[in-house]
Order: structure tokens, then sequence, then C-alpha cells
């Protein structure tokens, strides 16, 4: 599967959880079937470098030197999910 539909379909999980932020390794869970984990990861990265997820990290709770990455979809994210902007680097795939 190309990147650009990962993404399509990473953003889309986000927009249905919005507001709400998500850990990584649980978005991870959703899509590791399907999808090798540093791929996931990788589309993760690529929409907050655009602006259209926010990635908020804190230390971990109880694991020392450890940080838990937590990602909710960006007002951008929204219209992009939507349908009222595009993007070339990322498809939007309903499922």
């Amino acid at each position: 599967m190309r990147q650009n539909e990962l993404r399509g379909k990473l953003l889309t999980f986000l927009a249905h959880v919005y507001p709400e932020k998500i850990e990584e390794m649980s978005i991870v869970a959703v899509f590791y079937e399907y999808h090798e984990t540093d791929d996931i990861v990788r589309a993760l990265e690529y929409l907050t470098d655009k602006g259209f997820v926010i990635k908020d990290e804190k230390p971990h709770p109880y694991k020392e030197r450890k940080i838990v990455k937590l990602y909710r979809i960006s007002a951008a994210g929204v219209d992009l999910s939507d349908g009222t902007v595009t993007d070339p680097g990322v498809t939007i795939v309903e499922w």
C-alpha cells in the first residue's frame, strides 16, 4: 500500500476520535496487522510535520527515561479529512 493512503487512514482514524489524544502504541495496535510499525510511525511523523496532526510528548508515568507520544488531529487535519482542502501527500480513504 502506498504511504499516502496509510496517512489518509491514520488521519481518518484520528478524526473519528477527535478531540481526544491517542498514544502512539495504541495507534500502532490498530494498524499493525496491515502495515509495518515503522511505516505507521513514519506516516504519523509526516502528518505532524505537515501540521495535520499535533504530537505531544511527556515522560512515561512509571518507566524512567521513556517518553509517551500522544497524537491528536489538528484543525488543518480535520479540514483535510473532511475534504475541504487537499494535499497530494495524503489520500483520504473511506473505511
